[in-house]
């Protein structure tokens, strides 16, 4: 092995350093805002009345939480003790919506050098562009044929009746509640109130986060030099299909659509990928993350099996039809500009954010939390 070989994997071994900072951040930070906001938006969601509202409780929660498995997950234990399932289907889909808000939180910590901003926050957009396009198409067929319940009404018996907890090990899952649960019992010791775990989790995270991003994007140019166009390609896929099958593999993997977006962003403003190179990964992650909720539905027996089973197959349906449109679109497209169209769009908005950050800054936790607690108050 020459000197070459061992400087290149020693690079390559500092960028995993980056990006398990960057994933343990992602982490930290979810629990902080989950400590924090997320006793409080299920108790809102446990009394939902409207399908409506369902939907804009699952955008909020979501985006304070940042974890939309987290949230799909609640909902299907919410439905096995009486949640109404129109309302349960609007809160999955209004999550899918919410878990877009981590990779736009990643694209503006680099709102201090536009160079990077403007391809990091083109991927946000397309993440957020590609599942609110995908909402607007699924939302009124829902709500006027009811096809996703009624389908998922005749498959849920064959996927519930388990009563079968499967056995996975989530390493970084298992680091941060060992952090929480120090810091909880550090802050006990010391006389603070409970409270402040959850900031002080996001505030840590938050740093965790913006060090890792610096630290792997500064290397990710140098490990790339050279092989960049050929990583990518067998890391993204060739095709279409293929970025949506690794995609999905990673993320369920992960167990966190949410991380893999981030990853994306920070490749992105690193300048190894962009928002057309990334655009069917990112819907192969949509459909990765659905496999925690199905996982999760197989824990009930009896008629809250079938029930939970039913909010699983109807998250995994919708992702799974967001894909087969996505597919249509390539395949049928002679120029790509409609089927790039959320890309497309997405990279203008970057641009938008590198011209000015403050906005962008400023219009993320508008559109995310600001105008669904405004809509929340009028049909609640």
């Amino acid at each position: 092995m020459n000197g070459h070989d061992v400087g290149r994997r020693r690079l390559w071994a500092h960028v995993a350093l980056g990006v398990l900072l960057v994933l343990i951040g992602e982490r930290l930070l979810r629990a902080g805002f989950a400590a924090s906001a997320g006793d409080s938006a299920f108790a809102a969601l446990d009394g939902a009345a409207s399908p409506v509202v369902g939907l804009l409780i699952g955008i909020v929660a979501t985006a304070l939480i940042q974890s939309s498995t987290v949230v799909t997950t609640t909902v299907v234990t919410l439905v096995a003790t009486g949640l109404p399932m129109d309302v349960a289907i609007a809160a999955v889909i209004g999550a899918n919506i919410g878990t877009t808000v981590t990779g736009h939180v990643v694209a503006l910590t680099f709102c201090i050098n536009r160079t990077r901003l403007a391809p990091a926050f083109a991927v946000s957009s397309t993440h957020s562009l590609f599942n609110l396009g995908l909402a607007a198409v699924l939302i009124p067929l829902e709500w006027t044929t009811g096809l996703l319940n009624r389908t998922a009404g005749y498959l849920a018996p064959a996927f519930s009746g388990f009563g079968w907890q499967p056995a996975t090990l989530d390493v970084l899952g298992v680091a941060t509640r060992t952090l929480s649960h120090l810091t909880r019992a550090g802050f006990a010791s010391m006389g603070l109130p409970p409270g402040l775990v959850g900031v002080f989790q996001a505030l840590t995270g938050g740093a965790c986060l913006i060090l890792g991003l610096a630290y792997a994007t500064h290397l990710l140019k140098q490990a790339f030099v050279g092989r960049a166009d050929t990583t990518l390609a067998s890391v993204l896929g060739r095709s279409a299909p293929r970025g949506m099958l690794h995609g999905a593999l990673i993320t369920a993997a992960l167990r966190s659509s949410s991380a893999v977006t981030s990853l994306l962003v920070m490749g992105a403003a690193g300048g190894v990928t962009d928002a057309r190179r990334a655009y069917a990964f990112i819907i192969g992650a949509n459909l990765g993350t659905t496999l925690s909720a199905l996982l999760g539905a197989l824990a009930f027996s009896g008629l809250d099996a079938e029930l939970a089973a039913r909010v699983a197959i109807v998250h995994a349906m919708f992702n799974g039809l967001g894909a087969l449109i996505a597919l249509l679109m390539l395949a049928t497209s002679t120029t790509g500009r409609w089927a790039f169209a959320p890309a497309t769009a997405g990279i203008w908005l970057g641009r938008q954010a590198a011209r000015c950050p403050t906005c962008a800054v400023l219009a993320i936790p508008i559109l995310f939390c600001g105008v669904p607690y405004i809509l929340l108050t009028v049909f609640n």
